[in-house]
């Protein structure tokens, strides 16, 4: 197999790309990906793409690139990535939309999260195309919106029917081979309790006090599972709290939503089984009611190591980058949920660091970038290339 792609990676033009994309400053909330959008199409169609603008929501389109060659026939393979980055918060020292070139980085809100992948997936498509090959089979280039506010983009995808036999999604992975992924459970419980007037508190029963114990007890419970190799234990976390009617009223109610992420040995029949056990004993011992509703659901996941897009991806790495991989686990819910849920099986591979993802002064390291365009390089000439 040729290597002659990897050469043609283009540092200058993956970094040009993302500087753009984060120029276009696509914040959700409140849902301004259009111009990221555009700036992708104008990449693919000079890639020689056949483009699609499909308006999920007004003003708001995904963007998907179809590269095929002649011979039809062959391996379907999808590449992901969202345009939508959060917004871009205080404490930033330089303009978060700038995107400066600095100490071998790239600043600017959205850099590693997401924004940098899709770079480096357009610089891995440049590298094959540059090169002279024809395409068998099928390559699509896929940009969704609002991931970061519930993956409305890729579940409209998945709605209409796409299909693939590999799915790379480029989330920031730190280059680990991620085959695995946390998912998660949110609840919100409300407790209801009984007002009086604060001056004699013996009369009333407070909600805020008694969901306040509930909430670290629920914290508190131990479940019976072995940690997960990648992905460790479950995790907790309180995120909205709000109740009370005045400062000198005993609260009447209380509300809180919770935020559980879960591992493929922890089920969520068993969270909420455990959660509203603990929530009866409240309500015995101290009078008052909870009303408990699950308002979001993601699955974990996880692919096996023997699979063939982990075989694959494997390979690709190091004839690439003649290095062992490492796997990874993704602690977060990623749109590679949706694809796993319909059969499509689904690697997360970004950029690094990860860690820097929705901070302040975000940046993606250049050289994570170049790897991981020659990894995806990699993938593309074992996958849809004639030879």
């Amino acid at each position: 197999m040729s290597i002659e792609p990897l050469t043609k990676v283009d540092e200058k033009y993956i970094v040009e790309t993302l500087k753009n994309l984060i120029k276009t400053k696509p914040v959700n909330p409140p849902g301004q990906e259009e111009e990221a959008a555009l700036v992708i199409k104008e990449e693919l169609e000079k890639l020689g793409a056949k483009t699609t603008l499909d308006y999920v929501k007004p003003k708001r389109p995904n963007i998907t690139g179809t590269f095929e060659g002649e011979e039809r026939k062959g391996k379907v393979l999808l590449f992901n990535g969202h345009t939508d980055v959060v917004p871009p918060g205080p404490n930033w020292t330089i303009d978060p939309f700038a995107g400066i070139v600095k100490n071998s980085r790239v600043y600017g809100r959205g850099a590693v999260d997401m924004l940098g992948g899709l770079a480096a997936m357009l610089g891995a498509i440049k590298a094959v195309v540059d090169s002279g090959y024809e395409f068998k089979g099928k390559l699509l280039y896929t940009a969704v919106i609002a991931e970061e506010t519930g993956g409305d983009g890729a579940i409209k995808l998945v709605k209409d029917g796409i299909k693939a036999d590999y799915a790379f999604v480029s989330e920031p992975s730190d280059l680990e081979v991620v085959i695995a992924e946390r998912g998660l459970i949110w609840f919100k419980i409300k407790c209801i309790g009984k007002a009086a007037h604060a001056s004699m508190p013996h009369l009333g029963i407070n909600a805020i006090e008694i969901l306040a114990k509930a909430l670290l007890a629920i914290k508190d419970i131990r479940y019976d599972y072995e940690p997960h190799e990648l992905l460790g234990y479950h995790t907790f976390n309180i995120g909205l709290i709000k109740g009370g009617v005045k400062t000198n009223v005993v609260a009447p109610d209380c509300e809180a939503t919770i935020d559980i992420r879960t591992i493929p040995t922890l089920s969520f029949e068993t969270i909420e089984e455990r959660i509203r056990e603990t929530l009866n004993i409240f309500e015995k011992n101290y009078g008052v009611k909870f009303e408990v509703q699950v308002i979001e659901k993601a699955e974990p996941f996880e692919v096996s190591k023997d699979s063939e897009i982990v075989k694959l991806t494997c390979e690709a790495f190091k004839e690439a980058l003649n290095m062992e991989p490492k796997f990874g686990g993704m602690p977060g819910a990623t749109d590679g949920r949706f694809f796993i849920k319909v059969g499509i099986p689904t690697i997360i591979l970004g950029p690094e660091p990860h860690f820097n993802a929705h901070k302040a002064d975000e940046y993606v390291e250049i050289e994570s970038l170049v790897k991981l365009a020659k990894i995806y390089t990699q993938i593309i000439l074992k996958t849809l290339i004639k030879q």
